[in-house]
């Protein structure tokens, strides 16, 4: 019986995928008229600021 293998190593997403992600969605929700997806799209370009802010804090300790 063959012995399990390791699972590949993931390399994480680049940041400019998280920074740029996030302007063009706070962009987005600068140019809606409306208030809901304003909101939406303000939430989801935090979300992605946040998310950029800890994957640099990780590659920082690593």
């Amino acid at each position: 019986m063959a012995a399990p293998r390791k699972p590949a190593p993931r390399k994480p997403a680049p940041l400019w995928l998280y920074i740029g992600a996030a302007v063009l969605f706070a962009v987005a929700g600068a140019l809606q008229s409306d208030t809901l997806p304003r909101v939406l799209f303000l939430i989801a370009a935090a979300l992605f600021a946040v998310t950029a802010v800890l994957q640099w804090r990780l590659r920082r300790r690593a």
